[in-house]
C-alpha cells in the first residue's frame, strides 16, 4: 500500500485539492512535483488515480507493464528473425527474468525498462523501413519512455539501440542510409517534443541543485573511476 501510495498518489492528491500537479504540497514548505520524473505526473497511468483507489491501480499498472514487455520483446524477437515460439519464449523470458522483477517495487525504472524492447525495435523500423509510420512509432515509444520518469532506463536503451543497430540491426543500402538516419532524427526530435512537458522542467530543476555547489570529491564519492572498469572486467 505505501509503495502504491508513492507511485502517483502526490499528483493524485494534488489535483483532488483543486491545484495544478506543478508542486507537492504533501511535505514540509512544498517541493517541485511536475519537475520530479519520479513523479510521472505526465505517465497516462497516474492520472488512473482519480478513478481507482491506489492499491488496486499498482497491481495493473505491474501487470500492465509486464505484458507490455513481453509482447514488445515478443515482437523484437520476430523483428530480428526468430519463429513465432522462440519470440513468445524470448518475450516470456524477458518479463520473468530477475532485473525485470527486481524493478516491481521501482515504479518509474519499472515502466522505463518495460519499453525498452518497443523503443529498441521502433529503431529497428526506422532504419529498415523509414517512413512516416516509422517515424511516428519510434516517437511514441520513446516519449513514453521518457514520460515513464527514468533517464537510467533511457539511457541503457540508447546504448542497446546503438549496439542492435551495429550487430544485430538492417543494413540498408547506401542509398537509403541518408533516409534511415534521417527517420531515427526525426522520430527522436518528435519523441523530445512529445516528452518535453516532463524533462524541460526536470532539466530545469536540475540545474538549480544544491548538489552543483558541492565539492569535487563529495560529488565523486561514490562514482566509479575509469580504472575500475578493468577491476570490473577482471
Amino acid at each position: 500500500i505505501q509503495l502504491a501510495k508513492d507511485a502517483g498518489a502526490s499528483v493524485v492528491a494534488t489535483v483532488r485539492s483543486g491545484f495544478l500537479p506543478l508542486w507537492d504540497l504533501s511535505i514540509g514548505f512544498g517541493q517541485p512535483l511536475l519537475g520530479d520524473p519520479s513523479a510521472q505526473v505526465l505517465y497516462p497511468t497516474t492520472w488512473l488515480g482519480l478513478l481507482i483507489p491506489p492499491w488496486t491501480l499498482y497491481t495493473l499498472y505491474a501487470v500492465l507493464h509486464l505484458a507490455l514487455t513481453a509482447v514488445g520483446m515478443t515482437l523484437l524477437a520476430r523483428a530480428a528473425g526468430l519463429r513465432q515460439a522462440a519470440a513468445v519464449l524470448a518475450g516470456a523470458a524477458w518479463m520473468l527474468c530477475g532485473p525485470m522483477v527486481s524493478l516491481v517495487n521501482l515504479w518509474h525504472h519499472f515502466a522505463g525498462a518495460a519499453w525498452m524492447p518497443w523503443v529498441v525495435r521502433a529503431v529497428h523500423r526506422a532504419a529498415r523501413r523509414p517512413g512516416l509510420r516509422s517515424v511516428l512509432c519510434l516517437a511514441t515509444c520513446l516519449g513514453l519512455q521518457v514520460l515513464a520518469g527514468s533517464g537510467d532506463m533511457v539511457l541503457l536503451t540508447a546504448a542497446l539501440s546503438g549496439a542492435w543497430l551495429t550487430a544485430a540491426g538492417p543494413r540498408p543500402s547506401r542509398s537509403n542510409v541518408a533516409r534511415a538516419a534521417a527517420a531515427l532524427a526525426l522520430g527522436v526530435a518528435l519523441a523530445a517534443l512529445l516528452s518535453a512537458g516532463q524533462w524541460l522542467p526536470a532539466v530545469d530543476l536540475a540545474s538549480r541543485s544544491v548538489r552543483r555547489e558541492l565539492p569535487l570529491d563529495h560529488l565523486a564519492q561514490r562514482s566509479v573511476p575509469p580504472l575500475g572498469l578493468v577491476q570490473t572486467f577482471v
